[in-house]
């Protein structure tokens, strides 16, 4: 079974209305990077955001579609 992000790139693969997808992925997390890139996503660069449960400002690593 596909997680649900594959789900929806897929449906933008099928004239939805949808330009662009964003996905952010926490630069210690490789398995969810090739699961991106195996499914059409580029890195497109590193994002800073505020997430208080992990620890506060965190860099993420930005995949689109």
């Amino acid at each position: 079974m596909d997680p649900p992000e594959i789900l929806v790139a897929r449906l933008c693969d099928r004239g939805r209305g949808i330009t662009h997808l964003v996905a952010d992925v926490f630069p210690d997390n490789p398995t969810s990077m090739r699961v991106l890139g195996k499914n059409g996503f580029v890195r497109a660069g590193t994002v800073q955001k505020e997430l208080p449960q992990r620890g506060g400002l965190r860099d993420l690593i930005r995949f689109m579609k």
